[in-house]
C-alpha cells in the first residue's frame, strides 16, 4: 500500500485544550499496554496548554487527495447514498449522520481543519464531540476540550481511548488544524 495524503478543509467542528480541573474519567476500563493507565483514565496527566501562533495557509502537496474543497461532497457518502451533511459558506456542516469517504485508504497523513461554534455548551464528551476514523479502527478525536475537563485520551487531537494529543488547541469559535499520520501494518518480505 502506498502512503497518501488526505486533506479536508473547512470542517464544522472545533478543537481546543483542556484545563486542570475536576476531570471526568473512568478507573474500571481496560488497562492500556505499556503505560500505567486505563482507557479514559481521569488521573492520566493532561497535555500542556499551548496557544497556537495562528493560521498558516499552505498549498497542498502535489500528491494530496483533496476530499473536501469547500464546494463539493462528491468524495463522500452516507450509508452508500448521497452525503448526509451540508455545505454552508464553503464549510462542511455536520449533521446527525455519519459521513464516509467513498475511497478507502491504508497508510495516510491526514490534515483536517474544524471548529465548534463559539458559545456552544459543552461538558465532558457532550456538546461538540466527533471524530475521524482511520481504517475503521482508530479515531482522531474532535472535541471542544478548551476549558472542558475530560480524560486525556478523549481530548481533541487524541487517538480516542489510546493516546492523548501531543499539544492542546484553541477555544471554540476559532478554526483549528489537526495533523495526523497512520502507517498501516505491512506483511511480507
Amino acid at each position: 500500500m502506498e502512503n497518501r495524503l488526505i486533506m479536508i478543509v473547512g470542517g464544522g467542528l472545533g478543537l481546543a485544550c483542556s484545563v486542570q480541573a475536576q476531570v471526568q474519567g473512568y478507573q474500571d476500563s481496560p488497562q492500556l499496554p505499556g503505560v500505567p493507565y486505563v482507557v479514559h483514565d481521569g488521573t492520566r496527566p493532561q497535555p500542556p496548554a499551548v496557544d497556537p501562533a495562528g493560521a498558516v495557509e499552505v498549498k497542498p502537496p502535489s500528491d494530496a487527495k483533496i476530499l473536501f474543497d469547500g464546494s463539493s461532497l462528491d468524495a463522500w457518502t452516507t450509508d452508500g447514498g448521497e452525503a448526509g451533511w451540508d455545505i454552508k459558506d464553503g464549510v462542511l456542516v455536520a449533521k446527525d449522520k455519519d459521513l464516509h469517504s467513498k475511497e478507502s485508504f491504508g497508510s495516510v497523513q491526514l490534515h483536517i481543519e474544524w471548529r465548534i461554534p463559539a458559545g456552544r455548551k459543552v461538558e465532558g464528551q457532550g456538546g461538540g464531540n466527533s471524530g475521524v476514523f482511520l481504517m475503521d479502527l482508530y479515531e482522531v478525536q474532535m472535541l471542544q476540550s478548551h476549558a472542558n475537563p475530560t480524560y486525556p485520551d478523549g481530548q481533541a487531537g487524541a487517538i480516542y481511548g489510546q493516546l492523548p494529543p501531543l499539544r492542546c488547541r484553541r477555544a471554540s469559535g476559532r478554526a483549528t488544524t489537526s495533523p495526523s499520520s497512520l502507517r498501516s501494518m505491512r506483511m511480507g518480505s
